[in-house]
């Protein structure tokens, strides 16, 4: 690299307090999520072994569970949201009965946003799952808001971005691949304020 090339080029950053999560068709209201993972996978590697050597391919890929952070407000309580998800398709503690995963499976939105409130990025989390639930606790020698602790479970992600500047990324295409439904028919989230 030349010098020439290490002069500063201006960049927007994001910010990790910008972005929505989102739990379709029903779930707990986006504005509860106080912190939210990115999505990460890993590749499985396959080793063959030939006489004084090993060779290394790619196996399957396994993308790794997240972990959500709720508020649990006195109104609308974040609790009963995330518990009725529970027992009306994981889980019911009563009768016993389980859910089919045509029933407990969610597929979540994740957005990025911009300082202005548009989607940079919004990453679709097919399948998703609650694996565990922490309703955290309660102590009388603090103040600290109450916070439920989700750890989810899904199939893959997809990263959707917008704009000519990410055509590149997107393999040569703007066309967007929407999980459940027209790319077209597809809502985008809303600006804050809206």
């Amino acid at each position: 690299m030349s010098m020439n090339n290490l002069s500063w080029v201006p960049f927007e950053p994001k910010m990790q307090n910008r972005f929505l999560f989102f739990i379709d068709p029903a779930g707990p209201p986006s504005y509860l999520v106080r912190t939210a993972q990115r999505p990460t996978f890993t590749m499985d590697p396959v080793v063959v072994d030939y006489v004084n050597i090993q060779r290394k391919f790619k196996g399957k890929a396994t993308w790794q569970n997240i972990t959500v952070t709720l508020y649990d407000p006195v109104t609308p309580i974040g609790a009963a949201a995330v518990h009725a998800w529970v027992q009306n398709h994981h889980h019911n503690p009563q009768t016993g009965k389980e859910g089919y995963a045509m029933d407990y499976k969610r597929d979540l939105r994740f957005n990025a946003i911009g300082a202005d409130g548009e989607v940079l990025e919004e990453w679709r989390l097919a399948g998703c799952w609650i694996v565990s639930v922490s309703y955290g606790d309660f102590d009388w020698s603090t103040s600290d808001p109450v916070e439920i602790s989700l750890e989810l479970a899904y199939d893959y992600a997809i990263l959707e971005v917008s704009g000519p500047d990410n055509d590149a990324a997107q393999g040569g295409s703007n066309t967007k691949t929407n999980l459940g439904g027209d790319a077209g028919s597809r809502t985008s989230a809303p600006r804050i304020g809206q």
